[in-house]
């Protein structure tokens, strides 16, 4: 919370959560971040906007992801993967079994590509809710900084309708002024000046 404090000090008007890493750090900055601003005596609207990455962030989506991924391998005839490689491959965290993930990938090469992925895609965007909960205190953080009066965004390298799909079948549309999702292969927040363009 002391870089949340001093970046206003500082003449910041925006505050930008993120991480494409599940599971790391920015999940319990994020609880903290939570915290302060369910804290009666803390006012939400320190900043004037705040956005969020989805994936990993707001939303543990590594659950539907890891099934839609087992859905598409066992219809090309391989084998599935547990839900913590999952959480490896759409990380990539420091010190992660990157030879074994390497060989993997190259056995799924054999296929085209662009079935594996079709497949997936279209089992996902069924199912992109059926097991991924918000992150605990998400909603309710959402719900303060928006009464406190601060714009809400989201940010995220998740393709635009399923994006869309996730926040309507989560019901967390409302709370957003502006959501930003890949169109076509263009990474929204990992663009220099994604944020600024809001």
């Amino acid at each position: 919370m002391d870089n949340i404090r001093a970046a206003k000090e500082a003449g910041a008007n925006m505050f930008v959560a993120g991480s494409a890493i599940f599971g790391s750090p920015i999940t319990a900055k994020l609880s903290l971040l939570c915290a302060a601003l369910l804290t009666p005596k803390r006012l939400p609207s320190v900043y004037q906007a705040y956005l969020f990455d989805l994936d990993g962030t707001l939303v543990d989506t590594a659950p539907d992801l890891s099934t839609a991924l087992n859905y598409a391998l066992q219809k090309i005839g391989h084998p599935g993967v547990n839900e913590a490689e999952t959480r490896q491959w759409v990380g990539r965290r420091k010190g992660d079994d990157r030879k074994s993930t390497e060989a993997r990938s190259r056995a799924y090469q054999r296929e085209p590509l662009a079935c594996i992925h079709q497949l997936f895609l279209d089992h996902y965007a069924t199912h992109i809710a059926d097991k991924s909960p918000p992150y605990p205190n998400a909603v309710k953080t959402l719900k303060r900084v928006r009464a406190g009066g601060s714009k809400l965004g989201v940010v995220t390298n998740k393709a635009i309708h399923l994006t869309r799909i996730l926040l309507d079948q989560m019901d967390l549309e409302q709370y957003f002024d502006v959501v930003v999702g890949v169109i076509r292969c263009r990474f929204a927040n990992r663009a220099r000046t994604g944020s600024l363009r809001l």
